[in-house]
C-alpha cells in the first residue's frame, strides 16, 4: 500500500516538474546548530527539545478533547449559502485530454501550465461548484509537495492556475469550498482505498486519498481571507476538527499530515485569543513551513507546541 502511495507521488513529481524549470520558490532548510552540553540534549535529527513549559497555555485546557460529533455540519453550511450564483456549466473542465496529449510529455513545466489554463469562455461559465472541483483537479496542484514550505508551493500553483483567480472573484466561494471540504470524507475514502477502489490523483486529485491535505493546503494559504470570518471561521474550525478526526482513525492510509496542522495554525490565529507568544509562534510556523524554529540563538522542536495551539484534537 505504502509502495502504492509512493509511486503515485512520484507520478505527480515527474508530469508536474522538470530540472529546466525548478520552483522559483526558495526552499527552507534547517541550519546546522552546535549541541551545547549545558543546556539540553541534541535530537538525532537535529533539532533541540522545545522548553515547553517556559510559554503561557492561555487557558486552553490542552489535551481537549476538541471534536464535536454533535456539530450540525451540513445545516451550517447551508446557512452560508448565498442566493447570488454564478455560472450554468455543472460539469468540472476536463483536464484528461491535455494529461494524455504530446503536450503533457514537454519537459517544460510553464508550457504545461499554459496548456492546463482553462478557456474563457468556459471558465466563466462553470458554476461555482464545478469551479471548485475544477481547481481541485488541476494536475499540477500536488507539486506543492516538492517544496519545504508546503503552503508557499501550494501558493505558487494558485497564482499560476486562471481558475483560482476566477474562483476568487466568486460570492459563493466560501460556501461551495466549505461544502467540498465536507463532501471530502477521510473514513469513506481511506475505506475505498483499501478496497483497492483507487483513484489517479493526476485526474481526480480530489477524489483521491491525496484530497483531505489538498484542500487543507489550499485554504491554509489565505487566499481566500473571508473563509476565516465570522459563521465561515466557526464552520471551518469544526470541519477541520471532523477531518482530522477521521484521519488519525485511518493514520495507517493518512500518516502525520502537515497540511491540516497548518490549517489549524491558521484558523488560530483568525480566532484572534492567543497571548502574544504563542501568536509567534504559529506566525513563524506558518512563514517557515515547518517545526523548527529559533528560540534564543537555538533551533527547536515546537511541533508538540504547535499541536496544542491549534486545538483540533
Amino acid at each position: 500500500m505504502k509502495k502504492t502511495l509512493l509511486l503515485v507521488f512520484t507520478l505527480a513529481f515527474f508530469f508536474a516538474c522538470s530540472e529546466e524549470n525548478a520552483p522559483a520558490i526558495e526552499r527552507n532548510n534547517t541550519p546546522e546548530v552546535k549541541e551545547d552540553p549545558e543546556t539540553q540534549e541534541q535530537q538525532p535529527n537535529g533539532v533541540f527539545n522545545d522548553p515547553i513549559d517556559d510559554y503561557e497555555d492561555d487557558d486552553m485546557g490542552y489535551g481537549g478533547p476538541y471534536y464535536n460529533p454533535d456539530y450540525d455540519y451540513d445545516g451550517a453550511i447551508e446557512s452560508l449559502k448565498v442566493s447570488e450564483t454564478v455560472g450554468t456549466i455543472n460539469e468540472p473542465y476536463s483536464f484528461a485530454p491535455i494529461i494524455d496529449s504530446d503536450t503533457w510529455l514537454i519537459p517544460n513545466t510553464d508550457t504545461r501550465i499554459a496548456a492546463c489554463q482553462v478557456p474563457e469562455d468556459i471558465l466563466k461559465n462553470l458554476t461555482t461548484e464545478a469551479l471548485v472541483t475544477t481547481c481541485l483537479r488541476f494536475p499540477f496542484g500536488f507539486s506543492y509537495t516538492a517544496y519545504d514550505n508546503l503552503k508557499a508551493g501550494m501558493q505558487r500553483f494558485i497564482d499560476e492556475f486562471n481558475g483560482y483567480q476566477e474562483l476568487k472573484k466568486r460570492p459563493d466561494a466560501v460556501y461551495e469550498l466549505l461544502k467540498k471540504m465536507r463532501s471530502i470524507n477521510p473514513d469513506e475514502i481511506a475505506q475505498e482505498y483499501r478496497e483497492n477502489k483507487h483513484h489517479n490523483a493526476i485526474y481526480e486529485a480530489d477524489l483521491s486519498v491525496f484530497a483531505p491535505s489538498y484542500i487543507d493546503i489550499v485554504l491554509a494559504t489565505n487566499y481566500f481571507p473571508e473563509i476565516f470570518e465570522g459563521k465561515a471561521l466557526e464552520v471551518l474550525y469544526e470541519l477541520a476538527k471532523w477531518q482530522h478526526h477521521q484521519s488519525e482513525a485511518n493514520r495507517d492510509i493518512y500518516g502525520v499530515r502537515t497540511e491540516i496542522v497548518m490549517l489549524g495554525a491558521q484558523i488560530r490565529l483568525h480566532q484572534g485569543d492567543l497571548n502574544e507568544k504563542n501568536t509567534e509562534i504559529l506566525q513563524n510556523f506558518l512563514k517557515d513551513g515547518y517545526y523548527h524554529m529559533k528560540e534564543n540563538g537555538v533551533y527547536m522542536d515546537f511541533s508538540k507546541k504547535i499541536w496544542q495551539l491549534i486545538r483540533i484534537e
